[in-house]
């Protein structure tokens, strides 16, 4: 019978009404790995009675049998009642809402109606607050060209907060329950995923968090002697891994000297959505001894750290590369991933000869950002303790090494420019830069012409009442929105011979859709149907005679957590 199932089902899936070409197999449950799910156990989101950190929320409720329209009806409250009340419909089961504030209650609900227009189910009232803001933090904006800038929102890791082109943040770090991190764990390289989560790194560990702050992925506790300590930044890899930096030490002796001293190597390492390692850089069989530069610090002790702090996965023709970073090396690497081996170097030359292209052009380096055009941007911090250095933006050709240009981080009546530690550069998708100063409390938007059309300054308010003081980040980066994954699903007919079902893409992004279904104990899965930003798609599948499917699943391609499971009624 399942053979027949597999047959009729291979048949029809009309997506848009267009009928894919199929791969059907089965998948038992007891072989699949139980995801994290990326929606919380509830089935009104936000979850009734609950304090959320975010005033952007994607208001979601269960479909209602037989409804082609919702009403949703929101109020804020206050001690004196309702201050401010929304009215509007939707066509799905998520409303997404960006008005709200921090530090205000709500209460919401909504109808469902029919064809006819006829309310046929009205909700209970379902009430949720969403914390107060810290009072110490700010971010102060200075320029916004909203025509030339890209828009969207900016993250700022010290300040544990995403914030609007205005200054105004939409999103806090929660505090984590069981405080596996919490907003003192120095948190850093906050970033908005492709696949609507958030990933950070702590002095403890690295994270990957929804919106609402659960942990979808935390780095190993422990690991392998060539991986410790995971520090300074992490990402999501556009395969659902995660990427970090590690380190490990070993002991070497002092040239001309007797003493022995821990030397730290810098690791780059992705691992997968276990915690399982899939690849890995070690700067130990990369370095040679002569590279290292023993030093001895005010105290007496010896210094030979390189100190590995950036790094960053490119695709360019086809081949994937990582970019990596040493601070105190003066020195970025290029690595083809497939080999590991390394296939360019920049920066200054090393005492070994072993650099290919050094152009002295950047020091004590903080980030590097491959740009679509071929050339490579990158922090430059610099010599600081040297007269008139002030940190910078370096954009260099990694073909001849040549100079691309270069701009400085100081800003008349605001700072001096000189970043010791920190900072970042991205390219974002309109072709702008985007530019963290580090330690110095700037962050601002380059476009085509080298012209800022955005510029902040983050602050904080010390205890004392002394006023507002600059305050710097690690790093910053865009993102379009906190929803570049979202969907909801619905069946909108059920025959003894067809099963009609709506997927309705309300994310940022295009995304695909797998849909399965459950017959006894096992998976049916259909190949996946692509949907463009707040559009929807139709499936239509046979049923055959007999055969009883109880569960239909769809699940994002974008995120695979994400994912929402209907029943069938027969």
């Amino acid at each position: 019978m399942k053979s027949l199932v597999l047959r009729a089902l291979s048949l029809i899936l009309l997506a848009s009404m267009i009928v894919p070409k199929l791969n059907a197999q089965i998948t038992t449950l007891a072989s699949v790995f139980a995801p994290v799910p990326f929606l919380p156990n509830s089935t009104i989101i936000p979850i009734p009675g609950s304090t959320i950190n975010y005033t952007h929320v994607m208001f979601d409720h269960p479909p209602v049998d037989k409804a082609v329209l919702y009403g949703f009806y929101l109020t804020e409250q206050s001690d004196k009642g309702i201050s401010t009340e929304w009215k509007l419909t939707d066509s799905t089961t998520s409303t997404l809402m960006n008005v709200l504030k921090f530090g205000k209650s709500y209460q919401w609900h909504y109808t469902a109606l029919n064809a006819r227009n006829k309310v046929i189910f009205t909700s209970p009232d379902y009430k949720f607050s969403i914390v107060a803001l810290p009072a110490n933090s700010r971010v102060r904006v200075v320029t916004n060209e909203k025509d030339k800038n890209q828009g969207g929102y900016i993250s700022f890791d010290y300040h544990c907060m995403i914030a609007d082109r205005n200054g105004n943040p939409i999103w806090i770090l929660p505090e984590e329950p069981k405080k596996e991190y919490t907003r003192d764990d120095r948190v850093r390289d906050i970033r908005v995923t492709s696949a609507g989560t958030i990933t950070f790194i702590t002095n403890r560990n690295a994270f990957e968090v929804m919106p609402d702050g659960r942990i979808s992925w935390r780095g190993p506790k422990s690991g392998p002697a060539t991986v410790e300590a995971l520090h300074h930044g992490v990402e999501r890899l556009p395969n659902g891994n995660l990427m970090t930096l590690g380190n490990h030490t070993v002991r070497m002796p002092v040239p001309f000297d007797t003493a022995i001293v821990p030397v730290e190597f810098g690791v780059v390492v992705e691992y997968d959505r276990k915690g399982s390692i899939v690849w890995k850089w070690d700067s130990y069989s990369y370095l040679r001894p002569a590279e290292i530069e023993f030093r001895k610090l005010s105290s007496g002790q010896w210094n030979s750290s390189s100190h590995m702090n950036a790094f960053r996965q490119t695709t360019e023709n086809g081949i994937v590369y990582v970019y990596a970073g040493f601070r105190d090396l003066d020195r970025l690497v290029k690595i083809e991933k497939s080999s590991s081996k390394v296939v360019g170097t920049y920066g200054t030359q090393m005492n070994s000869g072993y650099g290919w292209k050094y152009n002295n052009l950047f020091h004590a380096q903080h980030d590097v950002c491959p740009l679509r055009d071929g050339n490579i941007a990158v922090f430059n911090n610099d010599s600081l303790t040297r007269d008139g250095v002030i940190s910078s933006l370096v954009i260099f050709n990694p073909v001849n090494s040549a100079l691309v240009f270069r701009m400085t981080c100081e800003a008349k009546g605001e700072t001096d420019g000189k970043s010791e530690k920190c900072g970042g550069v991205d390219e974002l998708p309109n072709g702008n830069l985007l530019v963290n100063c580090g330690n110095v409390n700037r962050t601002f938007e380059l476009d085509a012409n080298h012209k800022v059309v955005w510029d902040a300054y983050t602050e904080y308010a010390p205890s004392d009442t002394s006023g507002w003081k600059p305050a710097g980040q690690y790093r910053s980066h865009y993102c379009a929105s906190l929803y570049p994954v979202w969907f909801t699903t619905n069946i909108v007919n059920t025959t003894k011979k067809m099963v009609t079902m709506k997927i309705w893409n309300e994310g940022d992004n295009a995304d695909k859709y797998t849909i399965q279904y459950m017959v006894g104990k096992s998976w049916i899965t259909l190949s996946s149907v692509e949907v463009q930003p707040y559009k929807s798609t139709t499936a239509m599948i046979p049923r055959v005679k007999g055969v009883v499917f109880s569960k239909i699943k769809v699940i994002s391609e974008a995120n695979p957590d994400f994912f929402r499971t209907l029943d069938v009624v027969e």
